[in-house]
């Protein structure tokens, strides 16, 4: 028996191929709101540190002080392209002697829990989210 329906038209009987379709929309909704935001961030040079705040339209909501010029450093070095940890730590190790592998990754993992670098969980890849260049 021949039917006349198209086998495309079966689709519509299909089952939903995203079991996750409402964590996306709650994601989407959420970097809906992030874009809606006015967010941005000012960097400032001071005596002995670097001043970093961030603003939500005009309301402040952080403030780091970078008073460890390593840390400062790790955030320069990672500011235009992807590092990997053993070339981080011989870029930091050329300039500062106390650096070793668990005071960098105590240090990144800083940075990290204040969402401003991010890496994989080798600690490579790492990379900043902020601009260092913009250092008023």
């Amino acid at each position: 028996m021949k039917s006349k329906m198209n086998r495309f038209e079966f689709f519509f009987f299909r089952k939903d191929k995203h079991p996750h379709q409402k964590l996306w929309d709650q994601f989407f909704k959420c970097l809906e709101s992030y874009y809606k935001s006015n967010i941005s961030y000012k960097i400032f040079k001071l005596k002995d540190s670097i001043l970093y705040e961030e603003f939500n339209d005009k309301t402040k909501t952080t403030s780091i002080i970078f008073d460890q010029p390593q840390q400062w450093k790790i955030l320069v070095l990672a500011n235009e392209r992807l590092v990997q940890f053993a070339e981080m730590l011989d870029l930091l190790q050329s300039e500062f002697t106390n650096i070793n592998q668990e005071k960098l990754k105590f240090m990144l993992d800083e940075l990290k829990s204040k969402h401003i670098m991010y890496f994989d969980k080798n600690y490579n890849r790492i990379v900043s989210v902020i601009d260092t260049d913009l250092v008023l």
